[in-house]
């Protein structure tokens, strides 16, 4: 399982989870002079590419590009510290500066990868983009919400702040929001390996957006299947 596959964005990721992006916000000079030392940068496997930008939008907020490495399915679980199914209790946060993130409060409900170093039934988990900036524009969590999420571990200062804080892998393409009674919704990249578990629902998200609706049961063990953590 060695092929990944490139999301068309911009940014460097950091230790924390986070992504540098670059835009045309004043706010962002301190970004956009990290990005001028060099027109291409890869940092943990994550490309930045300066001739990319997407400095069009209008909108408010708004919505900044960046690239992230969409793992294949099984190599998404493997890589995973912890996958869980989460229920959005609140936004505990946000970060402006170097990069858009907010910080969400959430209940474990079900765990399908445990991550030893946890002793907790409630996890903190970083989201990209915030109130005045969505990445790859999608919608901010949002209070009762329940999601099934690939995690990691966070490091660095923003970890001491916040308990047990995660960030998502792949971030969208690693969101499953439930849309109903055993259903989910993958919020981004078509994955070949999980046809065996879609569903002929039809998909909630924008016509131009690549997702999955997947049985949720069954997707639940497809990934028990591989971490045995039943």
């Amino acid at each position: 399982m060695n092929k990944k596959l490139l999301l068309s964005v911009v940014a460097i990721p950091l230790l924390a989870g986070g992504v540098i992006y670059y835009s045309s916000l004043e706010s962002n000079s301190s970004v956009e002079a990290t990005l001028a030392q060099s027109t291409e940068v890869r940092v943990n496997d994550v490309s930045f590419n300066s001739d990319n930008l997407d400095s069009t939008t209008t909108s408010n907020p708004k919505t900044i590009r960046g690239e992230l490495e969409v793992y294949p399915f099984e190599e998404g679980v493997n890589k995973a510290d912890l996958i869980v199914k989460v229920k959005i209790i609140g936004n505990i946060g946000e970060v402006t500066e170097p990069v858009p993130k907010s910080v969400f409060n959430t209940q474990i409900l079900s765990a399908q990868k445990d991550d030893p170093t946890l002793d907790s039934e409630s996890i903190s988990i970083m989201q990209q983009g915030n109130s005045e900036v969505l990445f790859n524009g999608n919608e901010l969590f949002k209070e009762n919400e329940e999601y099934i999420l690939f995690l990691k571990k966070a490091v660095g200062p923003v970890a001491e702040e916040y308990p047990n804080l995660y960030w998502i892998l792949g971030e969208e393409s690693n969101m499953y929001k439930s849309i109903s009674n055993n259903l989910v919704e993958k919020q981004g990249h078509v994955d070949e390996e999980l046809k065996d578990v879609e569903s002929n629902q039809i998909s909630t998200l924008e016509e131009n957006t690549s997702t999955q609706i997947l049985i949720e049961e069954e997707f639940i063990k497809k990934i028990k299947s591989i971490t045995n953590n039943y």
